[in-house]
């Protein structure tokens, strides 16, 4: 059950590193980028899930952690790219070795992430962080280990712009702050000018 937990919570990952990279890019993502980030969180999230076992980052030490994120970062990330060089008709292994290490960096960074979260989970919310490796789907949804692989966000970076994307945010916010006014001129006062310290 572990390793399916991991494997929905790494695809919900990937998808959502997608649609704040849309965001910040201003690109609009493929169905085919949406669909790899999701195949590719979900192969990370699984491995991770099941190199760390059934009792998850609780059981685990720091450098079992490590390995299991590096692991899961890696594996997910070159799920991604074969599957995309399958797609676009490369060879199979082309970026398979960059998509891995990148891969594997990403877990890493991701597992320094889940770490502080699950720090300020423990201080704002107590309940839903367990302390015993159980507990229900909630918190065990709360707690998976989702490394991150990378590539997803490396792609949408990468590509440009089609002519034809539109932009993502509302037009308010892609304008930007209006131009301040100029502030008005400080009142005369019988020859003389008020002055900030009152002479």
């Amino acid at each position: 059950m572990h390793i399916l937990i991991g494997a929905l919570v790494g695809a919900a990952f990937a998808l959502a590193l997608v649609a704040g990279a849309a965001l910040l890019t201003r690109k609009k993502p493929t169905l085919t980028q949406v669909l790899l980030a999701g195949l590719g969180g979900a192969v990370a999230g699984a491995v991770c899930s099941a190199t760390l076992g059934a009792s998850g980052l609780l059981g685990a030490t720091t450098a079992r952690q490590v390995v299991a994120f590096g692991v899961g970062g890696a594996s997910g990330g070159s799920a991604e790219q074969v599957a995309d060089n399958l797609v676009e008709g490369r060879d199979v292994g082309e970026g398979v070795l960059r998509s891995a290490g990148v891969g594997a960096a990403t877990g890493v960074v991701s597992l320094g992430t889940l770490r502080g979260t699950r720090h300020v989970l423990t201080r704002v919310a107590p309940a839903l962080v367990s302390t015993n490796g159980g507990g229900n789907l909630a918190t065990r949804l709360l707690t998976a280990p989702v490394p991150g692989t990378g590539t997803g966000l490396l792609r949408a970076l990468e590509e440009e712009p089609s002519e034809d994307s539109e932009d993502l945010l509302p037009p308010a916010l892609l304008e930007g702050p209006s131009p301040l006014e100029e502030p008005e001129p400080p009142v005369p006062l019988q020859g003389g000018m008020i002055s900030a310290f009152g002479f």
